[in-house]
C-alpha cells in the first residue's frame, strides 16, 4: 500500500503580477501579503523570504485595449516577477486566471456592459468583479487585517490570496 505524504503547514506562494500586483503566501490559515514594490532590490528582498517554496505566478498577457507604452510596462512587470520567482523557488508554475477561478468554483466575470447595453442585467464592471473576489477572500480568510484597510488594498491582495489558496489545494490534491 502506498501512502502519499503531505507536509503539513507547507508555505505556498502566489504572485499576481498586475499593475497593482501582490505577492501572497499561505501556510494553513496564516496569510502574508506584500504589494509588489517598484524597486527591484525591494522585490528581491521580499522574494528571498520564499526561498525553496513552490511559487505560482498568474499567467497574464497584454490586451488590445492597452496602449503600446502600457503593454510594454505590463510585460516588463510580468517578466520581472517571474524572474524573481525563478531565482528563489524550488518550482514556478504559471496559472491562467480561468484555471484558478474555476478551481475555486467562483462564477466567471459577467461580460462588461458596452455603451449599447449599459446597465443591462447580468453585466459586471471591473470594480464589481474585484469586489466579488474580495468577498470570496473574506469568506475563506475572514480574520485578515487587510479587510479593515482601504478598498484599494483589499482589491490589490484579493487575486493573489485566491491564487495562493488555489495553488495550495492543487498541490495538496484537494481540488
Amino acid at each position: 500500500m502506498s501512502t502519499k505524504l503531505v507536509r503539513r503547514n507547507k508555505r505556498y506562494v502566489a504572485i499576481d503580477p498586475g499593475a497593482t500586483g501582490c505577492i501572497t503566501s499561505v501556510r494553513g490559515m496564516q496569510v502574508r501579503y506584500y504589494p509588489i514594490p517598484e524597486d527591484d532590490i525591494d522585490l528581491y528582498n521580499i522574494m528571498w523570504e520564499f526561498e525553496g517554496c513552490p511559487i505560482a505566478v498568474e499567467k497574464v498577457h497584454s490586451s488590445p485595449q492597452m496602449g503600446v507604452a502600457s503593454a510594454f510596462s505590463f510585460g516588463g512587470s510580468y517578466h520581472r516577477v517571474r524572474m524573481a520567482a525563478t531565482f528563489v523557488a524550488n518550482r514556478v508554475e504559471l496559472i491562467r486566471p480561468q484555471e484558478w477561478i474555476r478551481g475555486l468554483n467562483i462564477p466567471p466575470k459577467k461580460p462588461n456592459p458596452s455603451k449599447k447595453n449599459r446597465g443591462s442585467k447580468g453585466c459586471e464592471t471591473q470594480a464589481q468583479w474585484k469586489d466579488r473576489l474580495v468577498s470570496e477572500c473574506k469568506r475563506l480568510f475572514p480574520r485578515l487585517d487587510c479587510w479593515s484597510q482601504t478598498k484599494t488594498l483589499q482589491r490589490t491582495v484579493a487575486d493573489s490570496i485566491l491564487i495562493a489558496e488555489y495553488y495550495r489545494r492543487k498541490c495538496e490534491g484537494k481540488l
